[in-house]
């Protein structure tokens, strides 16, 4: 089953719907033309295109590749010899070809790794859902720890009995080897058999649109401080992240903490939004971008439900409607969200004064809706709707007659 995101709100549905998991790993791809393959199977599938010959030679690849590095005496650590699982995870965390596929317990990782390059092409997350899915599935224990790496490939092992783990899905969470592996969350899998987990029975794959890439990497930095720099928590990732092709990320200035706060808002969360907004406020000038910020403030000021909150509101609400009149069109359909806006806050603060302002904003939205929308709008309903409230809640019966005349109407 494949499921597409295609925008923010499709985004935070897939969260939702995540959350709902038992037990998941995560794992992100750039491309969707990607396999759900090792490196080492790629690699070694680059001189065997026969796939019986590419399985048949994963132990032997592996086992010349330990061999090598132990021969340079790369193996000697500050934490004492390692066994060949446990090299095999530093050589992947330096880049080179191994047998595991790097999950990840976090979500928000996999994420990354699907947006974080290839602008161009669709990425792909990888879930499964309950590691119980995968019935044959073992996870590494203490002893097997110590394996050597062929006793995970070989059919027949050097005592001549079947090795049982062959035709298994091997499960390692590996130990705090490197800032790398412990920031990423990262768990293993790997099997020879590994060809075979790319099923609808095993996995569940989310397709991300390459549009979607750029706003889904705004959100991780924002919400859950994921990026370049948090990924690769080590020298060489730090390095890398200050490369000259990199984009200047720390420099704070009023468009960064507009994009910040626009996340925070759409995860309702609140009071960061708000933050971020009179953050921006100090530095922001495009005039647009202004009638945004005060009119999402107003919001967020609204929804507290106290008398001081909404006077808050009112004011940036104002400044909204002051801007707007300014910078759009006498008929533009937002200076009309603009007054409907304003004239709700004047509703709620109640009152003969509040509730004339009121009453004097929502007949110029609908004096603008009338004009540049369909008679049938539900933009046009929901101003005929406030309106007759304002009426019915204005005493007199003049204004009560105008209530019923707006009812007939809608």
């Amino acid at each position: 089953m494949i499921k597409t995101i295609k925008t923010i709100p499709h985004f935070y549905k897939f969260l939702r719907e995540i959350a709902e998991f038992k037990d998941p790993i995560f794992r992100g791809h750039s491309s969707i033309n990607y396999k759900l393959q090792s490196s080492a199977y790629r690699r070694i599938e680059q001189k065997y295109k026969d796939k019986i010959k590419v399985k048949n030679n994963l132990s032997v690849y592996h086992e010349q590749l330990i061999e090598e590095f132990k021969s340079n005496k790369y193996h000697q650590s500050e934490i004492g010899e390692l066994s060949d699982l446990e090299i095999l995870a530093k050589l992947q965390h330096y880049g080179a070809a191994t047998c595991f596929l790097d999950f990840s317990k976090n979500v928000a990782v996999a994420l990354w790794f699907a947006c974080s390059s290839k602008e161009d092409i669709n990425g792909r997350v990888y879930i499964l859902k309950d590691i119980q899915d995968i019935i044959n599935y073992k996870r590494i224990n203490s002893e097997q720890l110590t394996y050597c790496i062929s006793e995970f490939y070989k059919d027949i092992l050097e005592d001549g009995t079947k090795n049982e783990l062959v035709s298994h899905f091997i499960l390692w969470e590996p130990p705090y080897l490197s800032e790398r592996i412990l920031q990423q969350d990262s768990i293993f899998l790997f099997s020879k058999q590994e060809d075979e987990l790319d099923d609808e029975n095993y996995i569940f794959k989310v397709e991300i649109e390459k549009n979607m890439k750029k706003d889904i990497l705004k959100i991780l930095d924002t919400l859950f401080n994921i990026s370049k720099k948090t990924i690769y928590k080590d020298f060489h990732g730090f390095a890398n992240s200050h490369a000259q092709n990199e984009i200047i990320d720390f420099i704070e200035d009023g468009e960064r903490f507009f994009e910040m706060a626009n996340q925070y808002f759409q995860a309702s969360q609140k009071d960061k939004a708000l933050e971020y907004y009179e953050k921006a406020l100090e530095d922001i000038e495009n005039e647009e971008i202004l009638i945004t910020i005060y009119e999402n403030i107003a919001e967020l000021h609204e929804d507290k439900f106290t008398f001081s909150s909404i006077k808050k509101a009112l004011k940036y609400q104002n400044k909204a409607v002051e801007i707007s009149e300014k910078v759009l069109d006498k008929n533009h359909p937002s200076l009309a969200v603009s007054y409907n806006n304003l004239s709700s806050i004047y509703q709620e603060l109640g009152g003969e004064e509040n509730l004339q302002k009121a009453l004097e904003y929502q007949n110029k939205a609908v004096e603008i809706r009338e004009k540049v929308l369909d008679k049938n709008h539900p933009s046009l309903a929901v101003s005929y709707n406030n309106l007759s409230l304002i009426y019915q809640e204005l005493e007199g019966e003049e204004n009560l007659k105008k209530h019923l005349s707006i009812k007939i109407k809608m």
